[in-house]
């Protein structure tokens, strides 16, 4: 187990009467598990993310995580993970200084698979480009190549690929996947109920429909 969610529910404190955003959910992320959080707009589903991720403390119930596990919550901003100062090629050069230090050699293959997503998109990993001057879907891709080349257990995705077209969307899968299965990883996402057959297939799947209270 690495994440375990125990009769989670929410409310936020500035509403009258404290009526619950969502009805009480209980679930187990596993190592090596997808879970894809669906319903509909205005569910909760952004909201028990940051639950998931600590920046919100859950009105009732708890969020259990396995001991020395490390939770990674990339959302929809993405800017804790650019520095918008640097150009395309410093990006790179620490995400490439990461994965060798970080891998073991187990994600040697990321590197080719992130050069492939970036030409994909109109980029390379020498361009002199700085990243404020990227589009929004060349932002998404460039701040997930940053979050894996680190280490993590649990890596929480809020609609990441949302300004990607079906192509970058396959892309970036494949990528997420070839992590999850050298570190066994486990992954939360949020994302359009018709846009999930890109994901990857060798994940164990499990969806987690929310409901409004």
């Amino acid at each position: 187990m690495l994440l375990a969610v125990e009769n989670v529910a929410y409310s936020y404190p500035s509403v009258l009467n404290r009526e619950l955003v969502f009805k009480p959910l209980s679930f187990t992320l596993r190592p090596g598990e997808l879970l894809c959080l669906s319903g509909r707009n205005g569910a909760g589903k952004s909201t028990l993310l940051k639950i998931l991720s600590g920046e919100l403390t859950p009105t009732q119930g708890r969020v259990l995580t396995a001991e020395g596990a490390t939770t990674i919550y990339l959302n929809q901003t993405i800017t804790d993970f650019l520095a918008e100062g640097l150009t395309v090629r410093e990006q790179f050069r620490l995400v490439n200084d990461r994965l060798v230090a970080n891998s073991d050699g187990r994600l040697a293959p990321l590197i080719v698979q992130i050069q492939h997503v970036l030409s994909s998109v109109g980029l390379r990993e020498d361009s002199d480009t700085f990243l404020g001057e990227l589009s929004g879907g060349q932002k998404q891709i460039v701040a997930l190549a940053s979050v894996l080349s680190g280490r993590f257990d649990v890596l929480l995705l809020d609609e990441f690929q949302a300004h990607m077209d079906s192509l970058v969307r396959k892309l970036t899968w494949d990528l997420v996947g070839k992590y999850m299965s050298a570190h066994n990883s486990g992954i939360i996402f949020v994302d359009h109920a018709d846009k999930i057959e890109d994901i990857p297939k060798d994940g164990i799947m499990t969806n987690v429909y929310m409901e409004r209270a």
